[in-house]
């Protein structure tokens, strides 16, 4: 998988050592590694000559931050999906 772009919206609140806190975080454009390898498992259902759907999963391995950043991010993506042929099929 090849990131092109990332970026990040991130809202917390609650009780610290007894205290109320509230953080919000917005990065446009979030520095990530941009080269992820890892495994991934789908099933088509073909629902006429034309018509199909699919529904895959990616597990990404790699951590994919980059060094100034102490937690891990790894990709996981669950796609659903609708395919329709355009081009006439064969016998």
């Amino acid at each position: 998988m090849l990131l092109l772009f990332a970026s990040l919206n991130y809202e917390a609140s609650g009780l610290r050592d007894g205290e109320l806190f509230e953080y919000e975080q917005d990065i446009e454009d979030l520095e990530l590694n941009r080269l992820d390898i890892g495994t991934k498992v789908g099933i088509d259902y073909r629902l006429g000559p034309k018509l199909l759907i699919r529904a895959d999963y990616y597990h990404g391995l790699n951590n994919m931050s980059v060094e100034e950043y102490d937690s891990k991010r790894k990709n996981r993506q669950l796609s659903l999906g609708l395919s329709f042929t355009l081009s006439p099929t064969t016998p």
